[in-house]
């Protein structure tokens, strides 16, 4: 019975320490963050591309949108409407730890395919 007890004592222990390990390193970061510089130096032609194309986008007039959520964050995105007269939409949905200017090389080439973009960024990240 004693046997059994810590046996389940000892599988709850590990079980809750895997969970605080994880936690940690996805949403608490120890405090770091997200630096695309540090995480490409070692590929400068990757960077140069990335830079680029932000230049790219930042050329593009968008128009901002914003909602507000039902808990009153206000959400914010971006619309680039295509210049073909088109009501074709591509919605740009990013990951975790990104913003919608991930999508800097992708809008411009949407658009060239006749697509308008809405490029959203999701809670707490970009804006």
């Amino acid at each position: 019975m004693y046997i059994a007890v810590i046996m389940i004592a000892v599988l709850l222990a590990v079980t809750i320490a895997i969970l605080i390990y994880f936690t940690n390193k996805t949403f608490a970061r120890g405090g770091k963050v997200y630096d695309l510089d540090e995480v490409l130096k070692d590929k400068p032609d990757q960077l140069h591309r990335i830079s680029e194309c932000r230049k790219e986008l930042e050329a593009i007039t968008g128009e901002r949108q914003t909602v507000t959520s039902f808990d009153g964050l206000k959400l914010v995105g971006h619309l680039y409407k295509s210049d073909k007269g088109t009501n074709k939409y591509m919605i740009c949905m990013h990951g975790y730890r990104s913003d919608s200017g991930d999508f800097s090389g992708a809008v411009g080439f949407f658009m060239s395919q006749g697509y308008s973009v809405l490029a959203v960024d999701q809670r707490a990240h970009g804006a």
